[in-house]
């Protein structure tokens, strides 16, 4: 995406019109037609574009991708007074920020994509081009079953308005099945698919795409237990013939791999636009303090564990694994060393050393009583690029929201769950082994599938998504205590790191989360998911 397309975005989420009638208490973001002045918007074609760019702005930002990770059995945020900490310990309820904050923002978005819809025939005939008009509704469309995929995945029943609505009207709104939102959204997606090009050019590097389209189609029907429809929308993104893995796995989290062909959909930002709010502080927020970072959300030992070694096998299983603290990431599936920053990784120009004070002199040393400092010693390397060590506020490093790796994994997983297991299946599975020499696995099974998306896919926000829709959320969250890495302490014991007052739990309530409760307080008609 250019930098002029960034700047419509940032103008476009700054624009009165597109937040009219907005109040964070009410249960949607309203954009109302009567609102729009028509001698300002609706009025010629640089309206609905610099509208469909605002709507753009509600994707899921850098930091809901990657701090939900810390949500789940991968992570776990760095200060247990911070509000995600309780999404962790089963101790939140309808009225923290943190999901009505995330159902908000989706409303907004929602709010946005009807509005285009229903406004956009109001330009006069001849001061838009048709073909152009036909894809500015594709696009939201296509947005508009991304953010209700997202909040269905969240929440469950919730209300779907499919047109801008008045206060009083958004007021009577009720629940909606979750069966019939995820009709909506797969609707949305194949509307969007028929219209939308495969690729774009110049400014308009970035939109959704046919392929976004489709394999978000493969997401939403694999989230809803379609699996047919699920194998044969990633089927679909596979015969496009246009994307493909990249040769390494590490760059694609890098602005080296911002242009890859893997990467089918992402929620891009820009250092040039730092003025306009479309940079990011990813480096700032998760990067280690040795580079003068905060390290909010850092991994566990359970995500760490989970690597297999490079022969295949478990750490249990195989004969390679070494438990001795200086040994034990050696040998391992090269997305670990991608993924995390252990003790021994190579970082910086040296060797990463997180082990407690004194025994390390490190800035990354673990130290309970600075918040900055990993209370795990492990980090994020995945997305930290070193080139913003020196400017960490204003990073431009592009998120990815859909990849073709993705593709390929819900692929294998579809046709498992859909009882065919065939061939293709199983090389699409080991197509991303492949791509990090690992071995391949003989057979497809889910136990491999499961595998497969924890390590390919950690740190980019679909963790909790899939531990929900496996429904193995209360056999992996719940834990005694978090723990982190193994040392040698100062008279030679082996020591493992653990995370004070961090035991976890995941009541089967947590399945959902609670409908916020200021939305009940405004309307009557809304249901509250059971338990809360």
């Amino acid at each position: 995406m250019t930098s002029r397309l960034r700047l419509l975005l940032a103008c476009a989420a700054a624009l009165p019109i597109a937040l009219a009638g907005c109040k964070p208490d009410k249960l949607l973001d309203v954009v109302s037609p009567t609102t729009v002045s028509d001698d300002i918007f609706w009025s010629q074609e640089n309206d609905a574009v610099i509208f469909l760019n605002g709507t753009y702005s509600a994707l899921p930002s850098w930091i809901t991708v990657i701090e939900l990770d810390g949500l789940t059995d991968d992570g776990t945020t760095n200060r247990q007074f911070d509000d995600r900490y309780v999404y962790s310990d089963g101790s939140f309820d309808p009225q923290k920020p943190y999901s009505r904050n995330h159902w908000n923002n989706f409303y907004n978005g929602v709010a946005r994509a009807n509005a285009l819809i229903a406004n956009i025939d109001r330009i006069p005939a001849g001061r838009i081009d048709p073909a152009r008009k036909a894809r500015y509704v594709a696009e939201a469309k296509f947005l508009r079953g991304v953010f209700y995929l997202q909040l269905v995945s969240m929440f469950g029943d919730v209300p779907m308005p499919l047109t801008p609505l008045t206060d009083a009207e958004a007021r009577k709104m009720t629940n909606t099945p979750a069966a019939k939102i995820y009709d909506q959204v797969l609707a949305d997606l194949d509307a969007a698919a028929a219209v939308l090009p495969t690729t774009y050019t110049g400014a308009d590097v970035g939109r959704a795409t046919k392929g976004a389209a489709l394999a978000f189609k493969a997401r939403a029907a694999l989230y809803a237990g379609r699996y047919q429809i699920a194998a044969d929308a990633a089927k679909a993104v596979m015969d496009l013939g246009i994307y493909r893995l990249n040769a390494d796995y590490g760059q694609l989290f890098l602005y080296a791999g911002e242009n890859s062909p893997e990467i089918i959909f992402a929620h891009k930002y820009s250092k040039t636009a730092q003025a306009a709010g479309q940079n990011n502080n990813i480096f700032g927020e998760f990067g280690p303090p040795s580079n003068s970072a905060s390290a909010h959300m850092v991994p566990i030992r359970n995500l760490v564990d989970s690597y297999q070694m490079t022969d295949g096998k478990s750490i249990k299983d195989s004969p390679l694994y070494n438990p001795a603290p200086d040994k034990m990431y050696l040998n391992r599936d090269p997305r670990l060393a991608a993924t995390i920053l252990f003790p021994g990784a190579s970082w910086d120009g040296r060797t990463f050393d997180s082990r407690p004070k004194p025994l390390s002199t490190q800035p990354e040393a673990i130290d309970l009583q600075n918040e900055n400092t990993s209370v795990t010693g492990y980090y994020i390397r995945k997305w930290i690029d070193l080139t913003d060590k020196t400017d960490r506020g204003n990073g431009g490093i592009d998120v990815s929201l859909m990849r073709y790796a993705d593709v390929l994994l819900m692929y294998a997983e579809a046709k498992l769950e859909a009882g065919q297991p065939d061939a293709s299946a199983l090389a699409a599975l080991n197509q991303v082994r492949a791509r990090v020499s690992m071995p391949p696995v003989a057979a497809l099974t889910r136990d491999a599938v499961r595998y497969e998306r924890r390590a390919e896919l950690a740190f980019e926000g679909l963790r909790l998504f899939d531990i929900r829709r496996w429904k193995i959320a209360e056999q992996v969250m719940p834990t005694p205590v978090v723990t982190g890495i193994d040392y040698i302490d100062a008279s030679g014991q082996l020591r493992t790191a653990t995370v004070p007052a961090s035991a976890r739990a995941f009541p089967q309530r947590d399945y959902l989360w609670p409908i916020p409760q200021a939305e009940l307080d405004l309307n009557q008609n809304l249901k509250q998911n059971p338990g809360f």
